[in-house]
């Protein structure tokens, strides 16, 4: 997840050290999350005469369209950000880029709403750049307790079990001010993907320590992921990749490997 430029600067080498990664993995589907331009590449931005979104169609696209060229096979999925600043809408629930100004030529670049759902053969996948995890964290009251009835979880697991318990993507009201929340008629967009049946995988963008999580409530399946940051600041992140070799269980038969920049 992004964002893709380090801040301050506009240098692409952490977006084309994941795209170099996903070309030479067997991997079927790439989940980009942005911000993939942010405000805070405004001084370089300024300096180098170019707009933001100049920066994404010129060097973000034309760097995902060459990769999926070259991958024909394996499928791109874009979801955007509150924080990049070329988006039309930078408020949470937010829709795709649209297809129609950032048109990819080719067909297995997607372009999906923040947050998202969609499914990766049979696997029920929901996705959101908005750092509930983080948000969520402030606002938490209460202990570890002594309650030795019921098995104590860790802190992640814990976040993440709120969730599933309410379904929602955004289980926290009155939200963060940094999710640069958008309240109308906002109740269906941030149930996305739990009303049928809650999603096999959730992939979540955060500030907090990368890393998967299962089993947050009892009798619930969802894994959880955050891949970190590919920048934070002006030093290299993380990014994961995730294998499932088919099965009833998608937690339980996943293999989730961080990877440093």
């Amino acid at each position: 997840s992004g964002p893709s430029p380090p801040n301050d600067v506009l240098m692409w080498e952490p977006l084309d050290d994941v795209l170099h990664e996903a070309a030479n993995k067997t991997n079927n589907v790439i989940i980009l999350m942005g911000p993939f331009v942010s405000d805070e590449n405004i001084k370089h931005a300024l300096a180098n005469n170019i707009t933001y979104k100049q920066a994404f169609e010129e060097i973000v696209m034309k760097k995902i369209e060459a990769f999926a060229k070259q991958c024909p096979n394996k499928r791109v999925v874009l979801v955007p950000s509150v924080k990049d600043a070329f988006h039309r809408y930078c408020a949470f629930p937010q829709p795709p880029f649209p297809n129609q100004t950032y048109s990819s030529k080719c067909k297995n670049v997607h372009f999906v709403a923040n947050p998202a759902a969609f499914e990766v053969n049979g696997v029920r996948v929901a996705a959101s750049t908005c750092d509930i995890l983080k948000h969520l964290s402030g606002f938490e009251r209460g202990g570890k307790g002594k309650n030795t009835e019921k098995p104590q979880t860790d802190r992640m697991t814990r976040l993440c079990s709120h969730l599933v318990g309410q379904k929602s993507v955004y289980p926290l009201f009155p939200p963060h001010p940094d999710a640069n929340f958008e309240s109308h008629d906002a109740t269906v967009p941030l149930r996305v993907g739990m009303d049928e049946r809650v999603p096999d995988l959730i992939v979540l963008s955060s500030d907090l320590a990368a890393g998967g999580w299962k089993n947050a409530l009892s009798g619930n399946k969802t894994m959880f992921v955050n891949p970190g940051k590919v920048c934070r600041g002006v030093n290299a992140g993380t990014f994961c990749k995730l294998s499932f070799s088919g099965g009833e269980d998608f937690a339980d038969s996943a293999r989730l490997e961080l990877h440093k920049l």
